[in-house]
């Protein structure tokens, strides 16, 4: 399907946004997130559990301090990244950038599908 709009050049609705409150939809993204949920329960609870042995509060603290930057940076950098690659959206490329991505999608798809009729047999 993403083919065939390439090929039509259709574009699709622009998708509408909210600002009543970001920060709360941000909120409720993270926290509901089953990702997050299933890496707190996991490694980050072993990560507070190991921090511990510095100290309740003294080692909660430093996972905090040395956690927390790598969030920032990450959130940073993917900000910084989206802001660039806005002008890609807007140039002759982007029609190469989905097929592209639409080539990935249908290889992994295929691979997969294979793989797990392969082990049926």
């Amino acid at each position: 399907m993403q083919i065939v709009t390439l090929i039509r050049k259709k574009q699709s609705k622009p998708i509408k946004t909210s600002s009543k409150s970001p920060l709360l939809a941000g909120i409720a993204l993270s926290a509901l997130n089953p990702f997050f949920l299933v890496w707190w329960f996991t490694v980050g609870l072993k990560l507070v559990v190991d921090s511990q042995a510095f100290g309740l509060a003294f080692g909660i603290g430093l996972l905090f301090g040395f956690h927390i930057w790598m969030d920032y940076a990450w959130l940073a950098g993917t900000a910084y990244l989206a802001s660039k690659g806005s002008s890609v959206l807007k140039s002759r490329y982007y029609p190469m950038l989905i097929l592209a991505l639409v080539v990935v999608l249908a290889y992994y798809g295929i691979y997969f599908l294979l793989q797990s009729l392969g082990s049926w047999t």
